[in-house]
């Protein structure tokens, strides 16, 4: 997924289709677990990934520059790990 960083725009959405079945993250998937990450603290995103049981990891930092990386799960959006470093 890439978004504009002026205006938040996408400007390119790719899932690849796996022989085991599709997975992934849909736009909206993205811009909630990002809007999650905000709300605890995350103001820079480095990266954001899932995995096939749908747990969504956010790596990025906190405004004072500390490192931050957030467990949620798809769907729900809930915070299931925090570590701060």
């Amino acid at each position: 997924m890439d978004f504009s960083i002026d205006n938040g725009d996408t400007l390119q959405e790719e899932r690849k289709r796996l022989i085991t079945g599709a997975w992934g993250m849909s736009e909206e998937d993205v811009r909630q677990a990002l809007n999650a990450a905000s709300q605890e603290g995350m103001t820079e995103f480095e990266s954001i990934d899932i995995d096939k049981s749908g747990i969504i990891d956010v790596e990025g930092r906190e405004q004072n520059g500390r490192e931050l990386e957030l467990s949620l799960r798809q769907g729900s959006f809930e915070v299931t790990q925090m570590d701060r470093d």
